[in-house]
């Protein structure tokens, strides 16, 4: 870790002034779950930490009907995931909150942290989506705040100015919301999400909000508009709605081009085109794992991206699978994988 000038300021006034007199040269310390990491492995290389935690009022964690939900900067994970006003009218933001980490990490992490950090995975991105958030700001010119949808534009990247700071989230409470949070990953705890969403409804009207599906996390205002006064599936599977994006099976790589194969044939194929080079091949990662660049070159550019529509016949089987390798079906996950494993085995990264 390089050396750095350790900063604590004592208030929110006196935190602005010392970003204004180091800009550029400083960041900020808060949960540091991420911060730390990036300093050990000096993937940044600031002048100076300007450590928060201790400025009054960046804790807080307040809620009326009138005014809605204020998180503060600095109120962690486990804070806010269990406090009684969050967990009786934000299930959602709740349960996103305590899926973030090990219980460890979460007395650390802060939901401020996890979106000023703009990843697009990030857990608690999608309920704050869902439900309108409004980003709190302070710096050299004063307070302003900006939809959660505006402030993050980019992996890694807001609109935060280097001489501002965040001070705290504002939800709104919408009288008869009701959402929930759900996230796929590789093990049940302590794992990033390969992808992550939260769906809320409010009369006739839902909320869709997804995490690692994009550079940033996003609502579906498309599918918004479709879903609005329907009933969900399987209705809209048998008037053709329902589509997957299919993502490449095996990801070739020549120096520093990648070609991405859908099924063991293409990769055959890709092979030949690539002979007399030196090729290396590799299972695709998943979702979260992705760069953005991968991204639109598979699942996300709608002018090569590769849909599959799903059939009322599929639907029943579709389920059943998801049921099998995914759910809590563990008896039928041993049944088959003891049925079809061996299938597999000349795919296995094994020595």
């Amino acid at each position: 870790m390089r050396e750095f000038v350790y900063l604590r300021p004592g208030s929110i006034a006196e935190a602005i002034s010392m970003r204004c007199e180091h800009e550029g040269c400083s960041v900020l310390l808060n949960g540091g779950t991420d911060i730390v990491i990036q300093l050990r492995d000096r993937l940044i290389k600031p002048d100076y930490v300007i450590d928060i935690k201790r400025i009054d009022g960046l804790k807080q964690i307040t809620f009326s009907k009138e005014a809605g939900l204020f998180i503060g900067a600095c109120a962690t994970m486990n804070e806010i995931g269990n406090h009684e006003a969050v967990k009786t009218y934000y299930p959602y933001l709740a349960e996103a909150a305590l899926s973030v980490g090990s219980k460890q990490v979460r007395n650390r992490a802060t939901c401020i942290g996890n979106i000023v950090n703009a990843s697009p995975l990030c857990d608690t991105g999608t309920p704050l989506y869902a439900a309108d958030a409004v980003v709190c700001i302070t710096g050299r010119d004063g307070a302003r705040e900006v939809p959660i949808r505006e402030f993050i534009t980019f992996v890694r990247r807001t609109v935060l100015r280097p001489d501002e700071i965040v001070t705290g989230i504002r939800v709104p409470y919408v009288e008869g919301l009701r959402g929930i949070f759900t996230k796929v990953a590789r093990r049940r705890e302590v794992d990033l999400s390969t992808i992550c969403g939260t769906v809320a409804r409010v009369g006739d009207e839902y909320r869709l909000a997804f995490g690692a599906v994009a550079p940033t996390p996003v609502r579906l205002p498309k599918t918004e508009a479709l879903l609005s006064g329907k009933q969900l599936t399987p209705a809209l599977i048998e008037q053709g709605y329902v589509y997957i994006a299919e993502t490449p099976l095996y990801e070739l790589t020549v120096k520093d081009k990648s070609y991405f194969a859908y099924d063991d044939r293409e990769k055959d194929e890709l092979l030949k085109k690539l002979a007399g080079k030196k090729v290396s091949i590799m299972r695709s990662k998943g979702l979260g794992e992705n760069e953005p660049e991968m991204m639109w070159q598979t699942t996300m550019n709608p002018e090569t991206r590769r849909l599959i529509k799903i059939l009322p016949e599929d639907a029943g089987a579709t389920a059943q699978m998801f049921d099998v390798l995914l759910g809590d079906n563990l008896s039928g996950r041993k049944d088959f994988i003891a049925e079809n494993g061996a299938k597999y085995l000349d795919l296995l990264d094994i020595s």
